[in-house]
């Protein structure tokens, strides 16, 4: 599966989606900000990138689509 039919689908199947990394502390802040918020479990996506080999392909990706080149 690539990069992007990964990323794209869960963004179909999620109301919210997080793509994080375990070291990162604004990652943290923001997974304690939407459990403050009590959103649905099967509503959420969090997905820790760091040790997928494809997070470079999913990180590369989301600056794409949200950021631009």
């Amino acid at each position: 599966m690539s990069a992007k039919s990964f990323v794209d689908g869960l963004l179909k199947s999620h109301k919210v989606v997080v793509f994080s990394k375990s070291y990162c502390p604004y990652c943290h802040k923001a997974k304690a900000a939407l459990e403050s918020c009590n959103v649905k479990p099967d509503a959420m996506a969090w997905i820790e990138i760091e040790d997928r080999p494809d997070c470079a392909q999913i990180q590369d990706y989301l600056k794409v689509c949200y950021y631009g080149t």
